[in-house]
């Protein structure tokens, strides 16, 4: 009788063992079919069962943002919990998972904040996507500084310097900040400056070169001034702290050489730049308006701003062109300036710019740019058009709806990768020389590791000439 129920004991753990393994292993498939889906999952979990453990991230919140968490979560035992507290204990969400697909979002108030992520006796695999999080980094090493607005004059922001152990090339290397948001919490535009700073630290080590990053604001209050790309708004904004911030870069500019000067660190008058998307506007439209002070520049997947005044009859006013160039810059456009500057400008086959959201009564749905940019703003262009007069007068207000028409009447509604390739093309009938256009088969909206290489290569072969 004894042996009978060891048997049967002995039976029904290999059945509880070969049930559990199968669920695990089917389990696992699931979370790895998961993983490589849509959502871009930024915290996993997949330890060792019966896993009991936490993690604490610390974050940012502006006030004006939800901070939205998608979770995808399969358990055989335990859960994992998540719970969000400011700095001092008040808990403002708290969940638990097992078997759950879910997203929540949250709106919490102005100030620092912990998500705390919990596992209790967990078997499974869990997931967690939480890119809107705003995460408090510090700097990797103490050759970063913010220096203060209050120690420039001409400037009403800080800016990000960084000195690498070895001084190779006597240039400064510009790289304007890109949050990515609108946001009037100039401390969400500080933590995204010092992400960006330091994930272009191996291009200032391996160039040796100093860096500098402006920590320009993107105010939510004032939505129609990009900051970040310079635009038109932006560039005649008469708002406190944002009028001119091409000319407060330059204060940088100037104090930061004055700065390392001090150091027995001596650069050159000219200098080069960097940017990505509006950081690149923000670049090519900074080196048209101050060629003198530009020795080369790369920039991509952004638009591009031609050195001619009008294009098919169409007059081109900043940042399409150069047709009011003067009443903004204060002096005529110096074409042959201009055209030394060494410039790298790529653009990846797919991009459309980035991805686009609309919230209706059915829900968040998302658009590729161009899916965006067909059925919602060329129609509305197109009905714009219909008999419009195409002079200006530059002594008036030139609206965004007004740029948005002499650019489509101008290169004929093209857009895009299209658009790029027709500017490549006027600046080649332009004899620039100098300035270099590329396009990355394959690639959308992002700097895979081949453009990257490309672009240090790109400095690095200026430096060996020089």
């Amino acid at each position: 009788m004894k042996k009978k129920i060891i048997t049967v004991i002995g039976i029904s753990l290999s059945i509880l063992i070969v049930v559990t393994t199968a669920r695990y292993f089917s389990l696992m498939s699931a979370y790895n079919k998961e993983i490589n889906g849509d959502i871009s999952y930024n915290y996993k979990i997949t330890q060792h069962p019966f896993y009991s453990g936490s993690q604490t991230i610390d974050f940012i919140s502006d006030g004006e943002h939800k901070v939205t968490f998608s979770v995808w979560s399969r358990a055989i035992s335990g859960s994992t919990d998540i719970t969000i507290v400011d700095v001092d204990g008040n808990v403002y969400a708290e969940m638990t998972y097992t078997n759950d697909k879910a997203e929540k979002s949250v709106l919490l108030p102005k100030g620092k904040f912990e998500l705390l992520i919990k596992s209790n006796s967990y078997t499974g695999a869990f997931c967690l996507s939480c890119n809107e999080l705003i995460t408090v980094n510090t700097f990797p090493n103490d050759r970063y500084q913010i220096i203060s607005s209050k120690d420039i004059d001409g400037s009403e922001w800080d800016y990000i310097l960084y000195v690498p152990e070895e001084i190779k090339y006597k240039k400064l290397l510009i790289v304007p900040n890109n949050t990515g948001i609108e946001s009037d919490s100039i401390l969400i535009h500080t933590q995204k400056a010092i992400d960006l700073s330091t994930w272009l630290q191996d291009f200032a080590d391996h160039l040796g070169t100093p860096m500098l990053m402006p920590v320009f604001p993107r105010p939510s209050s004032h939505p129609e001034q990009y900051t970040h790309a310079l635009n038109r708004a932006a560039l005649l904004s008469q708002d406190e702290g944002l009028h001119r911030l091409d000319l407060q870069l330059i204060a940088m500019i100037l104090h930061s050489k004055g700065l390392l000067n001090s150091k027995g660190i001596n650069l050159d008058e000219k200098n080069i730049m960097f940017g990505f998307s509006a950081a690149g506007d923000f670049v090519d439209r900074f080196s048209i308006l101050h060629p003198e002070l530009i020795e080369a520049v790369a920039l991509g997947g952004s638009d591009n701003i031609l050195p001619i005044n009008e294009y098919n009859d169409i007059p081109l006013p900043y940042p399409l062109g150069t047709y009011d160039y003067e009443s903004i810059a204060g002096k005529p456009f110096d074409q042959v300036q201009f055209s030394t500057i060494k410039r790298m400008i790529f653009k990846g086959s797919l991009d459309e710019g980035g991805w686009m959201t609309v919230n209706n009564d059915m829900g968040t749905i998302v658009y590729t740019g161009e899916e965006y940019y067909d059925q919602f703003i060329s129609p509305e262009i197109k009905n714009r058009i219909k008999g419009t007069d195409t002079s200006i007068n530059i002594e008036e207000e030139i609206t965004q709806e007004t740029l948005e028409n002499l650019s489509y009447l101008a290169f004929d509604g093209d857009t895009f990768v299209d658009l790029y390739k027709r500017i490549e093309k006027i600046y080649k009938d332009n004899n620039y020389e100098n300035h270099n256009f590329y396009i990355y088969n394959d690639v959308g909206h992002e700097i895979p590791k081949e453009i990257r290489e490309d672009v240090l290569k790109f400095f690095m072969e200026l430096q060996n000439k020089n």
